[in-house]
């Protein structure tokens, strides 16, 4: 049996469903004899691309298209690789692969295989395979931003400065060492200057890698509060399509609703829940339950939904006093809880719960004037009216507010005309 380094791998590069083309790629010492056979052509000529017949074991003609053979080591693993590019047909590349398969010493390539043998033929570093592999994942115009520095040298160029920095300064402190004794003079704050400006670097490359981390991965926004509040109209709006359900009715969200979005460049995916209250309906027992429960297990549940982590931004605009203490429950380590909701009164907060995690605290009235320029120019994009439930002339306000402050009437939003 021959070593898996000396097998030859294939796998489709394209994805798998009905499309104009499909491409195949082998790697390993068998692609120039795959391609002969496969393609009933004698001379195979390197980089060159080829309009062929592709045909199986009984000669019969699969369908026709493209080929190409790079030799070794002039290819993207290194090895000798072949690429054929057929239509995308879904019987055709059904067809195509299981005649690579019934080769001798030909398999299927394992995830992550084809960049494994590059990086074990010293094509590339550890970091361009990490950065390729983000970037081929990228969905957001940021996440391709970051992924093609990675990819394209950009974060190796930084380490190396760091390395070269430590290494003059172990350079400078062994030779203080060594050679103390013969009346040498060495500048110690040379060495000191250098560290520092390492360690500076090193923490502004961290705090930039944790904004990084969230502009590659996505993240999570929780909509969960009482029945009839606005969270799938909210929902609806930042999915710009009706994808949930609303009325009036109360408890008209059964289940979970997600969306995947790209705001401000960075992915992320908005999850509607079903309304907190006690249910009387078993659907929407259920859809509460998949939510998060009123009580002393509602810190539990947002974990249990966000995967242990709990939110790393919690917006607060209830303007209720229970509901505003108890928010940095919610919050991360390292989160942000913001009021929005204005409590006419004392709030209290432990130290303990807010320090232990590091948290910033922050009010609405923090923000600058940029920040109210952006947030005008985003409302701008979204029509507000759907938020606006309730409209009456300045005259009737009076005889109308007790109506606005009932939950059941089902306000979001109720605006005086003058």
């Amino acid at each position: 049996m021959k070593k898996k380094t000396e097998e030859t791998i294939f796998a489709l590069s394209t994805p798998y469903g009905q499309s104009a083309i499909a491409v195949v790629r082998i790697s390993g010492n068998m692609s120039k004899m795959i391609a002969k056979s496969i393609c009933q052509i004698n001379k195979i000529e390197p980089r060159k691309a080829t309009f062929t017949k592709f045909y199986d074991k009984q000669k019969k003609i699969i369908d026709s298209g493209i080929m190409i053979f790079f030799n070794s080591p002039f290819s993207f693993t290194g090895e000798d690789m072949l690429e054929l590019q057929c239509h995308g047909g879904i019987s055709i590349i059904n067809k195509m692969l299981l005649e690579l398969s019934l080769i001798e010493n030909c398999r299927y390539a394992s995830p992550g295989e084809f960049s494994r043998r590059a990086f074990a033929n010293k094509k590339n570093d550890l970091i361009h395979y990490e950065g390729l592999a983000n970037l081929i994942a990228s969905e957001t115009e940021n996440q391709r931003i970051i992924a093609t520095k990675q990819s394209f040298g950009e974060s190796e160029n930084i380490y190396r400065t760091w390395r070269e920095s430590l290494l003059e300064s172990i350079a400078l402190l062994d030779a203080a060492i060594d050679f103390s004794d013969e009346n040498e003079t060495f500048s110690l704050k040379k060495v000191e200057k250098s560290l520092n400006g390492v360690v500076k670097k090193a923490t502004n490359t961290i705090e930039l890698a944790k904004n990084n981390q969230e502009i590659l991965f996505g993240t999570k926004v929780l909509i969960f509060g009482p029945p009839n509040s606005g969270k799938s109209s909210l929902f609806n709006l930042l999915s710009r399509e009706d994808r949930a359900i609303t009325s009036d009715e109360a408890g008209t969200t059964t289940d979970q609703n997600s969306n995947v979005l790209e705001i401000s460049g960075i992915r992320t995916v908005i999850t509607d829940t079903a309304g907190l209250r006690n249910a009387s309906r078993n659907v929407e027992k259920i859809g509460v339950d998949f939510a998060v429960k009123a009580g002393n297990d509602s810190v539990m549940n947002v974990s249990k939904l966000t995967d242990g982590d709990l939110c790393s931004t919690v917006f607060d605009a209830t303007g209720n006093k229970l509901a505003l203490e108890s928010g940095p429950d919610y919050v991360s380590h390292g989160g942000t809880f913001v009021l929005v909701g204005l409590f006419n009164g004392e709030l209290t907060y432990t130290h303990p719960s807010i320090h232990a995690k590091e948290m910033s605290l922050m009010c609405s009235r923090n923000a600058t004037l940029d920040d109210f320029k952006y947030v005008m120019s985003v409302i701008h994009k979204f029509p507000t009216e759907s938020f606006i439930t309730h409209d009456v002339p300045f005259g009737d306000m009076i005889s109308n507010f007790e109506e606005w402050i009932n939950p059941d009437s089902g306000v979001i939003k109720a605006t005086v005309s003058f």
